[in-house]
């Protein structure tokens, strides 16, 4: 599961390309959210991870609160260029 929050980041530098900032939270199988996260990081050349914080969900919220398989959450900011 995907959620995306898109913000506008305005170029300081004249002639700098401008971007935009999308904070994902991802929520999946441990294996899952990594390949998701290396997929990013390996996006050439527009796409630059600024942040990421994985967490474990508690096995009793677990339970309670997610499907099978997505006990692994990370919350990640990532600036995509344009041009």
């Amino acid at each position: 599961k995907i959620e995306a929050v898109v913000e506008d980041v305005k170029s300081v530098t004249a002639g700098a390309p401008s971007s935009a900032l999308f904070n994902l939270n991802v929520k999946g199988a441990f294996g899952d959210v990594l390949k998701f996260i290396y997929l990013i990081e390996n996006t050439r050349p527009y796409a630059s991870i600024q942040t990421v914080q994985l967490s474990v969900s508690a096995l009793s919220s677990f339970a309670q609160n997610s499907q099978v398989g997505e006990r692994v959450r990370a919350q990640t900011a990532v600036k995509v260029y344009t041009h």
